[in-house]
């Protein structure tokens, strides 16, 4: 996998080189099987750069499908739908349909919306887009991330409070279970697409209900663009750089940055000044053989 890092002054350069590196791919595809795949990620950071790019008349939209690359088990009018929050900025700007294979559907089910993701005839990604976390996390991949064994699975079927219900006894014998454990992040399925996860918000103690494309699939993508922007993504930023150099994967992002599955596949990370400086990247030889840009 090769990487190629865009310290741009401002988040919105950074944005305008994202758009530009984001139409050479989508030409090229275009080009190449007349369509193009592209999966998206929910949060308030590549916002910006979905309305410069449906407000842009040199993407045909009518050749686009679009994916997410993950989802709350929410009902699309709920404020928390990473797909109905796009579809709502889409209509704003006169997209009044587009192509959307949404992750979740409720009348579905978490196992039909699963079931139906993969057997979907898509054959794989053209470009992906996502965000890392504070936490290290990318997708819904977060570092408390669990999955279900194939014998948990039948709690899925259930009504949502009996649901939920028996998803959070069931967490609280794993956090026994594993009370002593330090084993560093790894994506425990092998299921080529997409899973469910469950992750565990500490300092509520509470759970989340996500369906999220896999690692292994995200790494199969061969292009992809990570968005790390301003002060609050800089500690991560920094943890990133240690991780390349140390070659560890104690978080997601860091297991996404330094493994590959793909040997042709690229990744361009665009970061802002502020976050850069405030990481404290006062050497990029780390960068020597991956590349570096500066906007």
């Amino acid at each position: 996998m090769s990487l190629t890092t865009h310290i741009c002054a401002t988040q919105q350069e950074a944005e305008r080189r994202a758009l530009e590196e984001l139409f050479v791919c989508f030409k090229e595809s275009c080009a190449d099987k007349g369509h193009f795949n592209l999966a998206i990620s929910g949060g308030s950071t590549p916002l910006p750069l979905y309305k410069l790019f449906l407000a842009d008349p040199r993407f045909d939209a009518k050749k686009i499908t679009f994916y997410w690359a993950d989802e709350r088990i929410v009902e699309y009018n709920d404020g928390e739908s990473n797909y109905g929050q796009f579809q709502r900025m889409a209509l704003q700007l006169g997209h009044e349909t587009l192509n959307c294979v949404p992750l979740y559907d409720s009348t579905l089910g978490i196992i039909g919306s699963l079931q139906r993701m993969r057997q979907s005839t898509v054959t794989g990604l053209d470009y992906i887009i996502l965000g890392i976390g504070a936490d290290g996390h990318f997708a819904s991949l977060f570092p408390c991330t669990q999955t279900l064994c194939p014998q948990e699975t039948r709690i899925l079927e259930q009504p949502a409070e009996t649901r939920l219900t028996n998803l959070s006894v069931l967490n609280q014998l794993r956090k026994k279970a594993n009370a002593t454990s330090s084993t560093p992040w790894t994506d425990p399925t092998k299921e080529p697409i997409c899973d469910y996860y469950l992750s565990f918000n500490r300092e509520t103690d509470s759970l989340k209900e996500r369906i999220s494309l896999t690692h292994n699939f995200i790494q199969s993508t061969p292009r992809r663009a990570i968005y790390l922007y301003g002060s609050s993504k800089a500690s991560v930023l920094k943890s990133i750089q240690k991780a390349m150099i140390d070659q560890t994967d104690t978080l997601p992002a860091h297991a996404y940055l330094t493994r590959s599955l793909t040997k042709h596949s690229h990744t361009d990370l665009y970061c802002d000044h502020l976050a850069n400086a405030l990481a404290g990247f006062t050497d990029r030889s780390v960068y020597t053989t991956q590349g570096l840009r500066t906007c």
